[in-house]
């Protein structure tokens, strides 16, 4: 069975048929003449342009929301906060202090990064996580984030834990 084409595809596919058959059109009949009295581009091929340079036509919003982050966590009690960032409160704030002040999480970009802490606890949960509970798209939502942003953070943090291995690996 021969996969079914996005709809982008499908109308990507239209529009180039659109732009080609009216290129010939021209060849072949002399347009020209006809083509002053339209203003500017032609409006398929700026249509065909616009559609290449997105991804998506219809991107469905995500709903996420950063309040366990901001508001729960915060307030848990050891046991609980262990069960969630899969690490003790005391753990977690030893690693944070130890990697937070690394290059990797301050680096200046137009966009300033998220704050250390976040990273990690994401991190963390990663690493404790297996099966179904590590998929991105379940962790993203949980902490409030895109899956990118997921996959970024685990990359940042590892580099940050391995930037200590002289001192700390023996």
């Amino acid at each position: 069975m021969m996969p079914i084409p996005s709809e982008r595809k499908r109308l990507i596919s239209d529009l180039e048929e659109w732009v080609v058959g009216r290129k010939l059109m021209k060849l072949n009949l002399d347009l020209a003449e006809a083509d002053e009295e339209e203003d500017g581009a032609d409006i398929a091929t700026v249509l065909l342009q616009l559609i290449c340079a997105t991804r998506y036509l219809h991107r469905p919003e995500v709903l996420k929301s950063t309040h366990s982050v901001q508001y729960v966590l915060p307030l848990l009690d050891d046991e609980r906060f262990k069960q969630e960032v899969r690490m003790s409160r005391d753990a977690f704030e030893r690693t944070l202090g130890r990697i937070s002040d690394r290059n990797v999480f301050h680096q200046h970009r137009k966009t300033p990064q998220a704050d250390p802490r976040l990273q990690v606890m994401i991190t963390a949960y990663c690493f404790g996580s297996s099966g179904s509970s590590a998929s991105l798209g379940k962790i993203a939502r949980r902490f409030g984030v895109s899956e990118g942003f997921v996959d970024l953070c685990t990359s940042r943090c590892i580099k940050a834990l391995l930037s200590l291995e002289t001192r700390e690996v023996t």
